[in-house]
């Protein structure tokens, strides 16, 4: 009886032993294809973040020419309205489009891990934030007022007004 539950013992020993080879290798296997998986998205990310920065680049030289242009267009001495009006409108949304391509160069920094916190002034974040979506007050006939004290918070201003510009989808 003892030699028979000795052997018992000992086949249930290599029962178990070889079980937990077998899930060991498992865990290995799938530990490594983790591995290359986090590897993959990881090279995948720093493309995305490249490209982001080389469209939003590549976007920004040209609008700034424009923007040169258009507000060269603006100061010369005009006797048509139309004309002056439309330069206006133009600059507006260029200097909008610039901004915009700015808040992408930010999103391309904060995926890199290189945005660093400065000072910044909530009203002007708040400001910049409003006239961001002023075409959003125009087609819901609204007006938007902000009295804010001028305080100064840590953080990266891009980011900031993007964060600000949710504020009147939640409303």
């Amino acid at each position: 009886g003892v030699v028979a539950f000795i052997v018992l013992e000992l086949l249930i020993y290599l029962a178990i032993t070889k079980s937990v080879d077998g899930l060991q290798r498992l865990v290995d296997g799938q530990t490594e294809e983790l591995s290359e998986i986090n590897e993959t998205l990881r090279q995948r990310n720093r493309f995305l973040d490249s490209f982001t920065r080389t469209v939003a680049h590549d976007l920004k030289s040209p609008l700034t020419a424009i923007l040169g242009y258009m507000k060269l267009c603006h100061t010369l001495p005009t006797d048509k309205l139309d004309t002056h009006d439309i330069a206006t409108r133009d600059i507006g949304q260029a200097e909008r489009m610039n901004r915009m391509i700015g808040s992408y160069l930010d999103y391309a920094k904060a995926g890199e891990g290189t945005i660093v916190a400065q000072p910044c002034a909530i009203v002007a974040i708040v400001t910049e934030s409003l006239q961001l979506v002023e075409h959003i007050e125009r087609e819901r006939d609204a007006q938007v007022t902000v009295e804010l004290e001028d305080l100064l918070v840590a953080g990266d201003y891009g980011l900031l007004v993007q964060v600000f510009l949710l504020v009147p989808w939640l409303a």
